[in-house]
């Protein structure tokens, strides 16, 4: 049996294993890609300095993935950053990261972005189409495969473009969930790099001795991303001193 009848396989019985774990959290960390300049220019240095240690902050802070049943949440936990709300900069970090919610019934996902006003961004689980490899590393004590996928982004400099995502995923924790907005693949991502950041697991509690309970975020205005896009301002040479205050 070659690895993608395996693949097929594994996507049959999904719906019967994916939660046999009816519930837990897997709390996931980032690790940032890091600016380095060799220019004497001291302008330069500061700035790269600055971009540094903001992701030392960025790299210290947990993202919980809460699941229960066919729901889940993938959200920063600011309950747990002791000694790091009184660095400069982390609060505009935190604000900088969005809340998922996943439901696999429904094969519905919503990005609540909190910004002039809070949006509701409704998508489609099966937006996300997954390229399984025949790649294969060990993550801690999981054999793990590589998957790839081609999404939409964007920034207000670039506007919307295409990028690729890496995930590494492990068979034998039969989740088929992820960070961010990510899932459905037969295995939990254990790695994910989207960019300049790489998701990664800290830890997991399959069996979590506390109360533990998946919202559908419900207070905001639900638009798609599409929309949500379009809406968005645009950074060019020509409108840059608007966004400068020049």
């Amino acid at each position: 049996m070659n690895l993608k009848t395996l693949y097929f396989l594994l996507f049959l019985i999904l719906p019967i294993l994916s939660f046999s774990q009816t519930k837990g959290r897997i709390v996931y960390r980032i690790a940032s890609e890091q600016p380095v300049s060799d220019e004497e220019e001291s302008k330069r240095k500061e700035f790269v300095e600055f971009l540094n240690y903001m992701s030392e902050i960025r790299d210290s802070i947990p993202f919980n993935l809460d699941f229960d049943k066919q729901e889940s949440v993938f959200y920063v936990d600011t309950e747990t950053n002791v000694g790091l709300s009184d660095k400069q900069g982390y609060d505009a970090i935190i604000k900088s990261f969005n809340s998922y919610y996943r439901n696999e019934d429904a094969k519905t996902v919503i990005e609540k972005i909190i910004a002039e006003r809070t949006y509701l961004v409704e998508s489609k689980t099966t937006d996300i189409i997954w390229n399984i490899t025949n790649e294969q590393k060990m993550i801690g004590n999981y054999t793990c495969i590589k998957a790839t996928t081609n999404v939409s982004g964007y920034t207000a400099t670039r506007g919307v473009f295409n990028k690729t995502v890496e995930a590494w995923f492990a068979p034998s924790i039969a989740l088929p969930l992820g960070p961010k907005n990510y899932g459905g693949l037969p295995g939990l991502i254990m790695e994910l790099t989207d960019m300049k950041f790489t998701y990664y697991v800290n830890s997991m509690n399959l069996e979590p001795d506390f109360d533990l309970e998946v919202k559908k975020p419900t207070r905001g205005k639900t638009i798609s991303r599409e929309d949500y896009y379009e809406m968005q301002p645009r950074i060019s040479r020509e409108n840059l001193k608007e966004f400068i205050g020049g």
